[in-house]
């Protein structure tokens, strides 16, 4: 045990694990080795934080804060990293290259080191994954719709205030003031902020293609994580010593977990268990925006599993470190639900530690968030829903 979290793995076989009424015994070959969780917490997301390096410099400021002054708006990351891929491609629109151009020819001519910060992110972001399936996408953005009440409920009851119990995600909350405000609109604001991005999300196929609102949402939230890295390694140099770099692929992965498998999980504890279909479609959705947020690819337990294996095989060629942790045996990834359970028991053995902090962000979101508008749920309701899911994990 460490300061705040597991970081080694139980005995083989010897413990048994529980996440949404399932109990599982310990086993390495299909579930996530504790040390490898700990060794992802030592990486951030490479790509976005060396493109914001260069583009806080090219702004005049280190400060996120004051990067509008310098041309570079500190809300709209993406417009920011698109007007410099203009300007070092020489294209009048990126979104709109012409047949002819390659990102990856570029990219592999260039030899200015900053030039090729920004031009590698471009790609990432700008290259849609040949396992994407725009129909299954579509229906992943039907079933936000569909759902949407009960994933609203979930998001903040589930996953939000079970984040919560995670003391080191706790610590990175704490650094950046994140619900810290005691104001009630406060609270609300940041919610809403954190919706935004969910909810441009399911506006379309238009929106996740290339340019589209939901894209450049997804991209901005990748920005806005890579700046909290920034700003809290700056404030705290220690912080990664004890707490792991913040906003790191363990935490990534986490955060994609919360959003997705055990959304539909814990609809059902609700009594609406979502159609095959409909389930299929929203985990295609949030593999192709964990894509998009920097979830390393041989991490994304949601692609397609002949992807993953690929990308698993290609992060061993690499020398990345723990390639595939998260699925030690891919073909279980073949129905990311059912290993959802798998996976769920193995955070929860590593991050799931509560502490004072745990229960003071929890009573704050409760507090900001009951008898709000635009749904004016009471404190006992939530109270109730919060107790529900806990309790079923």
């Amino acid at each position: 045990m460490s300061l705040l979290r597991r970081t080694v793995s139980p005995p083989e076989g010897n413990v048994n694990l529980a996440f949404g009424g399932v109990t599982l015994p310990y086993n390495s070959r299909t579930m996530p080795r504790i040390e490898d969780l700990e060794l992802l917490r030592t990486i951030g997301d490479p790509l976005a934080d060396n493109s914001l390096d260069v583009l806080l410099r090219r702004s005049h400021s280190g400060d996120p804060a004051s990067m509008a002054k310098g041309g570079c708006p500190a809300g709209n990351m993406v417009q920011a990293l698109m007007a410099r891929v203009g300007e070092i491609t020489r294209l009048e629109n990126p979104l709109q290259p012409g047949p002819e151009f390659s990102i990856t020819d570029v990219l592999s001519k260039c030899t200015d080191e900053d030039d090729r910060a920004i031009l590698a992110m471009w790609e990432s972001v700008s290259t849609v994954p040949t396992w994407l399936d725009w129909e299954l996408l579509e229906r992943g953005q039907d079933a936000s719709h569909r759902y949407a009440p009960l994933l609203l409920y979930i998001l903040a009851m589930g996953s939000l205030a079970t984040g919560y119990a995670s003391s080191v995600i706790d610590q990175t909350l704490a650094a950046t003031g994140y619900l810290s405000s005691s104001s009630r609109s406060s609270v609300m604001r940041r919610l809403a902020e954190t919706g935004h991005m969910t909810v441009l999300m399911a506006r379309g196929v238009k929106a996740m293609n290339v340019g589209g609102c939901g894209w450049k949402a997804v991209i901005n939230v990748r920005y806005l994580h890579a700046m909290v890295r920034r700003r809290i390694m700056a404030k705290s140099p220690a912080f990664a010593s004890q707490y792991g770099i913040p906003v790191n692929q363990t935490d990534m992965v986490s955060t994609l977990f919360a959003f997705t498998s055990s959304v539909v999980v814990h609809l059902e504890t609700f009594g609406v268990p979502m159609s095959d279909e409909h389930s299929r479609g929203y985990l295609h959705l949030w593999a192709y925006a964990g894509h998009l947020l920097g979830v390393r690819t041989d991490l994304n337990y949601l692609i397609p599993v002949d992807a993953l294996t690929q990308a698993i095989a290609a992060a061993k060629r690499a020398g990345s470190p723990a390639p595939g942790a998260i699925t030690p045996n891919p073909i279980l990834a073949t129905d990311p639900l059912a290993f959802g359970h798998v996976l769920g028991t193995a955070l929860r053995e590593h991050l799931f530690f509560p502490s004072d902090m745990t229960k003071e962000l929890t009573c704050r979101l409760l507090d900001g968030i009951s008898d709000q508008f635009p749904f004016n749920i009471p404190l006992s309701r939530l109270q109730t829903v919060l107790y529900h899911l806990k309790h079923e994990r």
